[in-house]
């Protein structure tokens, strides 16, 4: 039996990593729970971030309104195909894009750091 460390009750007892909670107190227990339900929800979203599937014929437009416009005409809001979204998350898309081309991962990315920026709320 190997114990990993005092601050996190973790045991290696035949090779499997086991968890003891005996010694622990309760708000170490929390403070473990919700550490692996961050994590959960990290790798979650960096799971669907990495393998999204399709766009939505409205994500598309969008898109396509990001890419073919220019700068002066998201700050006006002449966007193409009647779309709207926040000013902020179309300049930051827009100015992604230029360095990075045009994917999808680049237009999900801003959603993607927001999202993540949540879970250290």
């Amino acid at each position: 039996m190997l114990k990993l460390s005092q601050k996190f009750p973790i045991v290696f007892v035949n090779g499997i990593a086991r968890i003891t909670f005996m010694s622990a107190s309760p708000q170490k227990v929390c403070h473990i729970i919700v550490f692996f339900l961050v994590a959960l929800g990290v790798f979650a979203r960096l799971y669907l971030y990495i393998n999204h599937k399709e766009m939505w014929g409205d994500e598309f437009a969008l898109a396509a309104a990001i890419y073919k416009n220019n700068f002066v005409d998201i700050l006006i809001g002449n966007l193409i195909y009647n779309q709207s979204a926040p000013l902020i998350f179309l300049l930051l898309t827009k100015l992604l894009s230029v360095p990075f081309g045009t994917s999808e991962l680049v237009l999900y990315f801003f959603p993607f750091i927001s999202s993540l920026f949540l879970f250290y709320l």
